[in-house]
């Protein structure tokens, strides 16, 4: 897992390294189905795994992880929910 630090805004275009590319350039971004309105996550698929940031700072910081470690946050997150 990584964190990637990006420069610019989305509106430009930056992207992580790796980040699947819309057809901006940019990740397509999509919010997490279990996520509240005011405590938003959203993940984009990129080509080395998946890509999460938070959705009220789209400017800043993107967790980069492979798809296996994303399967292990997800697994962790829904056991400790049930």
């Amino acid at each position: 897992m990584s964190l990637v630090q990006r420069s610019g805004s989305p509106s430009d275009g930056a992207a992580p390294t790796g980040a699947h590319e819309g057809s901006a350039g940019a990740p397509r971004w999509r919010k997490a189905s279990a996520s509240r309105e005011a405590e938003c996550v959203e993940v984009a698929s990129g080509r080395a795994g998946v890509l999460v940031r938070d959705s009220k700072d789209a400017a800043g910081p993107v967790i980069a992880m492979t798809r296996e470690a994303f399967a292990g946050l997800l697994a962790g997150v829904r056991g400790a929910a049930g």
